[in-house]
């Protein structure tokens, strides 16, 4: 999948009523995670939790939707569990369908927004589609035309001024130009 889509999976997601079953396997289906894999997870086949009611995808994420108001005290019991490291997670996440908390446990970084935001924040996720990004995309993935739909291939840099994105794009523009027959 790649950032729009993952967006609007996103996007969906959070317009929905929260589902507690259904979510950590919606969100993990938004960024790219087969039907078999899902199903294994659910049936618990692959799920390597050892907190309860916890997903535990093996070199991806550890989730838990827990009850209204618990979602950092959650959020410490994933990180503090130790199939987490042992499974090599490189996220856990915590959710009540109002709030969510999460850690980036490769590069330390946190995330703790309104749930209904989720969507402004997909770029912090990124990684779990295997798309590999530079902080600044991902903080700002939501702008600059980055996920703009109606645009899909734009990329934040080919509208800096004075790239090599640019300069070529120009370089076409005006070359296009002079092909025109005069009216």
């Amino acid at each position: 999948m790649n950032a729009v889509e993952i967006k609007q999976a996103i996007s969906y997601l959070v317009e929905d009523p929260f589902d507690k079953e259904s979510f950590p396997f919606a969100f993990l289906e938004a960024f790219g995670n087969k039907a078999t894999t899902i199903t294994k997870l659910r049936k618990g086949t692959t799920n390597k939790s050892d907190v309860p009611d916890g997903i535990l995808q093996r070199n991806n994420i550890h989730l838990l939707v827990c009850d209204e108001g618990e979602v950092g005290e959650s959020l410490k019991a994933l990180l503090d569990s130790p199939e987490t490291k042992k499974q090599k997670a490189k996220y856990a996440l915590a959710t009540d369908g109002k709030t969510i908390e999460a850690e980036n446990l490769v590069e330390g970084e946190t995330l703790s927004c309104e749930f209904s935001n989720l969507a402004d924040h997909f770029g912090f996720f990124l990684t779990l589609a295997g798309i590999t990004t530079v902080k600044e995309i991902r903080e700002n993935a939501s702008g600059a035309g980055f996920c703009d739909s109606a645009t899909p291939a734009a990329q934040p840099w080919d509208r800096m001024p004075g790239s090599p994105w640019a300069q070529a794009r120009q370089f076409l523009s005006d070359s296009v130009r002079s092909l025109r027959p005069w009216p």
